[in-house]
């Protein structure tokens, strides 16, 4: 618990010294866009290979792919989940498809991972295999949801599909690959992996400090919609996660990496396909804010969880 507390206070003041900078206008948008390719590009590929070949083996692929497959499941109840929920509250198109992908889709990268090596270290490397499942959803499934809620759409466009293929799931696939094979990185290749892996957490926080900076304060506006998608991402994705995963009897360092994945805040892709493809953007926006505050408030309470039980 006590650790949770310190965690979240750490990931506070990152985020409070990257809206700062962006406040200052040392962190422009310039900037952060070459941030953003650099933790797509560099950082999370690097993380991913540099974890998951360092502590899994040959032995722990069934391990993978089980932890993967049953992932898949629970995020497909996810979205289920948050079908019926629009469906029973009469959410308005325009806004429905959107709000179901938020409440499936969380934040893994640029917060869940860098949250899960903070407190869970090298285990953390369970966090891509939650995302192998996660980011196949949402670049079909999810963005499936989004285009195909709006007047004559024409539902899934298929150029959506190349980007399942981004460097982040390549570089799991990858990672996997390699640990099959059991190869081992020369150490030259190694240290470079592990440094551009490092700069994965810093990054990402500090991004997350420009995003609540570019979306404003004054444009939170609390609605029906909004507790709607908080409730969903905070609450019921993760106790599905959790059910499934003592179902299933993970371990418990697998169950709580899990678990801490489905419970990050909105996805931060989520608003700029939503404005893609017609959708309530602005929305969407003001629920990526709120939720980065609820979800870091309920870390520790979810720590506490786990403490309880484990």
């Amino acid at each position: 618990m006590l650790q949770a507390i310190e965690i979240v206070i750490t990931i506070g003041i990152i985020i409070a010294v990257g809206y700062f900078l962006a406040a200052k206008g040392f962190l422009d948008e310039k900037a952060a866009s070459f941030m953003s390719k650099l933790i797509i590009l560099f950082g999370v590929p690097c993380a991913s290979i540099g974890n998951m070949t360092a502590n899994f083996t040959r032995e722990s692929i069934p391990e993978i792919l089980r932890g993967a497959l049953i992932m898949l499941i629970a995020i497909l109840l996810m979205y289920l989940m948050a079908f019926l929920v629009s469906k029973l509250f009469k959410v308005e198109k325009g806004r429905k498809g959107i709000l179901i992908a938020m409440m499936a889709g969380a934040n893994t990268m640029f917060i869940g991972y860098p949250v899960c090596q903070a407190i869970f270290g090298n285990d953390a490397g369970y966090a891509f295999v939650y995302d192998l499942a996660h980011s196949f959803l949402f670049w079909s499934l999810g963005v499936y949801v989004i285009s195909s809620d709006r007047a004559n759409s024409e539902g899934f466009n298929l150029k959506s599909l190349k980007k399942l293929f981004s460097p982040g799931f390549i570089s799991i696939i990858v990672a996997v690959i390699l640990i099959a094979l059991n190869i081992k990185l020369p150490g030259f290749l190694s240290r470079a992996v592990t440094y551009f892996g490092s700069l994965c957490t810093p990054l990402a926080v500090l991004y997350a400090g420009y995003v609540l900076h570019k979306i404003g304060f004054r444009n939170l506006r609390v609605s029906r919609d909004m507790l709607l998608v908080l409730l969903g991402r905070c609450i019921i994705a993760p106790v599905i996660v959790f059910a499934l995963c003592m179902l299933f009897r993970f371990e418990p360092v697998v169950t709580k990496i899990f678990v801490m994945m489905s419970a990050m805040p909105v996805m931060n892709n989520i608003p700029i396909v939503g404005e893609e493809y017609g959708s309530d953007y602005k929305f969407a926006t003001q629920c990526l804010l709120a939720s980065i505050f609820v979800c870091l408030i309920l870390m520790p309470v979810w720590m506490l969880i786990f403490e309880a039980i484990f």
